[in-house]
């Protein structure tokens, strides 16, 4: 993150830092270390323009009396100048200022803060992140929620009077954070919000091109064939409001993709979001057809310390992008010099990004759309009058059904926790209810996937209708633990070598597994057997990819779920339980996880990094080591070795991950060394059988300097010497060097 801003911290710099972060009409400021006299809180507020505040006081450690003061200047200040204050992830310090300080929140509102918590236990005290949307029933009856302890397990219990920590914030009403900001706060800052954000479609027709926008969160709930059903022409999405996107999300919007492209001429993608293009415009992703015109990336200010989102135009600034570098931008603010603060994962597939053809027309029509307003009442009304015929025809459907008494499957989608199923069910879902729930009130987690709250990164695994409540958990914890792995998978992304020779090898697998079931829960009529398929096909990928990543890591898995929910349905096929469970994870434990399947070995000439959890949508395999690159004169490479290879063991000896790999063939090549004997590799190449890879290795060749092996290959004379490396002449050194 950038350094404290210019101009905003006090002289000696130390006490308070304050960083800024903009993004159009956006701002946030992050506050660190002690608002004290030397905060002048005018002259921040003068650095502050018009249009959205966000402040983030959850690193403040202490505010003085005369830093009160100047704390009051500053928020009357701000508050004349913005349309929208608000105060986020609130240091339980700050609550306390609420309390006590007439106008301390100006007319900002609260949106999430830090309460404070203890384990006796552990003998722990800790801070944990409400949500004042979701937490709302809990602030207002001043009963805050028991949290179980991410260490032990056992119950947190809340360490304070609840009656004066939330008197100011009992009092604060309830309110719906806009769309615009919760994007803001969750996909370019990484901050917790209260839940997921439906996608909003915004559409604009003009001739044969159709203009849409996507507002929120992109994720399993992603209207697909409704958004599909007509698009011809142009096309352009507009993804600049495009918040978080999961993996069934991301699944969505391939599919998506597949559908429309034969019936469109030309796809433009416009304001795409880092995590957009670093997921969602692989080369297949745009399958020749989808060009992207524009994407958003972060600069950093070196005069005023702004870090704000800047859009970059693919054509214009292609001969830079090619070579995976970032063009050259001025602050939007001060006209200063910035530093792009891009991802290195973002950088590096800068380079692999197309050069767009739009025609003037597109962009004059794009230009437009952007410009012009929705027509809020109107869009308003046409729904309220779809839902109502919507309703009546259903009504008139129900009555149908119920003359001509037909029995047929059907799909009913709500939320879990509320009445009703929430995947495939029988007909007449009123007879399919509730009997029975876990806790009186599902927890905020339920209906999320990922999520990043304080230091930990939380991830939520559910299960689909099951006769038995344990079968349901089951399936659910195995949810869970492949949601880490497809975390894992989008930070490891950056390794050009991981991403050519290990993401191929299960990402079209898992994609197909997944949507296939998308489309059937999802339909009207689906047919059982395809349905129970697609469902059994999902349910034996997660568990292949749970089990290897309780076989490669599971030192750094927790011991036990950190919450969980279930409820039982009685339904027309008798009872049913759909269950979800959570799991927590330290910030620092997550990464060692990337840090475990990124960590790559090496020996005779070959590198290969740990066999990863997601192979499982493919392979039976539970470990082993994948070949990610070959030295030009590596025995191996002339007995048939490739990047892409599994290798499962040598000499017969398993081989369990990188590491395992690299101690057992140095081990084995000494041996072989010592009177010449075979070795033998045991490898996998797609989905082809296990088949040996042998090398004869000649007596004594471990005490002579850079001396070869000799390699093992059918003929009149049995063995050949290994080929002169191939000169570099005519590579394009360049991009194997990015791609390290």
């Amino acid at each position: 993150p950038p350094g404290p801003a210019a101009g905003l911290a006090p002289a000696d710099g130390k006490k308070l830092a304050i960083e800024k972060f903009a993004d159009g009409a956006i701002t946030c400021l992050k506050f660190s270390g002690t608002i004290d006299e030397q905060f002048s809180g005018k002259a921040v507020a003068a650095t502050v323009k018009p249009g959205t505040l966000i402040l983030d006081l959850a690193d403040v450690t202490k505010i003085s009396s005369f830093g009160i003061r100047e704390w009051v200047d500053f928020m009357n200040q701000v508050g004349q100048k913005v349309e929208q204050l608000f105060l986020i992830e609130l240091a339980p310090k700050i609550v306390d200022q609420l309390n006590m300080v007439a106008n301390f929140a100006g007319k900002g509102r609260v949106v999430s803060f830090y309460a404070p918590y203890r384990c006796d236990y552990c003998d722990d005290d800790r801070r944990r992140l409400l949500q004042f949307e979701t937490d709302y029933e809990a602030i207002k009856n001043m009963k805050p929620p028991v949290r179980p302890c991410e260490a032990c397990g056992n119950p947190e219990y809340f360490d304070e009077d609840p009656t004066s920590f939330f008197s100011f914030l009992a009092q604060q009403q309830q309110f719906e954070l806009d769309p615009t900001v919760a994007t803001f706060l969750s996909a370019k800052m990484n901050y917790a919000v209260a839940e997921g954000r439906k996608i909003k479609i915004e559409k604009q027709i003009e001739g044969r091109a159709t203009y849409v926008k996507l507002i929120g969160d992109l994720d399993g709930s992603f209207p697909r064939d409704k958004l599909a059903e007509g698009l011809e022409g142009d096309v352009i999405f507009d993804l600049t409001s495009v918040g978080k996107i999961d993996p069934a999300g991301a699944a969505e919007w391939r599919l998506l993709m597949a559908v429309i492209r034969a019936a469109t001429d030309r796809i433009f993608l416009v304001g795409c979001p880092p995590v957009f293009i670093e997921r969602l415009t692989q080369e297949e992703d745009l399958g020749g057809k989808a060009q992207v015109l524009s994407f958003a990336m972060p600069y950093t200010c070196s005069k005023c310390a702004t870090t704000a989102s800047q859009v970059v135009d693919v054509e214009q600034h292609f001969d830079v992008l090619k070579f995976a570098t970032p063009p050259e931008l001025k602050c939007l603010d001060c006209n200063g010099d910035t530093a792009c603060a891009a991802s290195d994962a973002l950088l590096a597939h800068l380079a692999t990004l197309p050069k767009p053809a739009p025609d003037p027309q597109v962009r004059k029509f794009i230009k437009a759309a952007q410009e012009r307003k929705p027509e809020k009442p109107k869009v308003a009304t046409d729904v309220a009058m779809a839902q109502s015929r919507s309703q009546t025809l259903m009504m008139a459907l129900v009555g149908l059904a119920a003359l001509i008494v037909i029995s047929i499957a059907a799909v009913a989608i709500v939320k879990m926790g509320k009445e009703g199923p929430t995947t495939e069910d029988y007909l007449d879902p009123k007879k399919s209810k509730i009997v029975e729930v876990s806790t009186d009130k599902p927890p905020a987690w339920v209906d999320k996937t990922v999520e990043r709250a304080g230091g930990n990164v939380l991830f939520v695994g559910r299960s689909s209708y099951v006769a038995e409540r344990q079968a349901g958990f089951d399936e659910a914890e195995n949810a869970a633990i492949e949601n880490i792995a497809q975390q894992i998978s989008t930070m490891l992304v950056r390794n050009g070598k991981w991403l050519d020779h290990v993401q191929p090898q299960f990402r079209q697998h898992r994609d197909q597994a997944m949507g296939a079931l998308e489309r059937l829960a999802t339909s009207e009529r689906p047919d059982p057997a395809q349905l129970e398929a697609a469902k059994k096909a999902v349910r034996e990928g997660r568990r292949r990819v749970a089990s290897t990543f309780k076989r490669t890591a599971a030192s750094l898995l927790p011991a036990q779920k950190s919450d969980y929910y279930w409820q039982k349905f009685s339904t027309t096929a008798g009872v049913r339980y759909r269950v979800a469970v959570l799991y927590s994870l330290p910030n620092p434990v997550f990464e060692k996880m990337v840090e475990t399947y990124s960590g790559s070995g090496g020996e005779m000439g070959v590198s290969v990094v740990t066999f990863f959890p997601s192979l499982g949508w493919r392979y039976e395999l539970e470990d082993g080591a994948i070949v990610t690159n070959l030295k030009p004169d590596s025995a191996m490479r002339l007995v048939g070795i490739a990047p892409g290879d599994i290798i499962t063991a040598v000499d017969d000896i398993p081989i369990k991950d990188a590491n395992g790999f690299q101690k057992t063939v140095q081990v084995r090549y000494q041996i072989a060394c010592k009177d010449g004997a075979d070795m033998v590799w045991k490898a996998k190449r797609g989905d082809g059988p296990i088949v040996d890879m042998r090398a004869r290795i000649p007596a004594g060749c471990g005490q002579v300097a850079k001396r070869p092996p000799r390699v093992y290959q059918p003929g009149p004379g049995g063995y050949t010497p290994p080929v002169k490396a191939p000169s570099k002449g005519g590579r394009n050194i360049w991009e194997e060097n990015i791609r390290e």
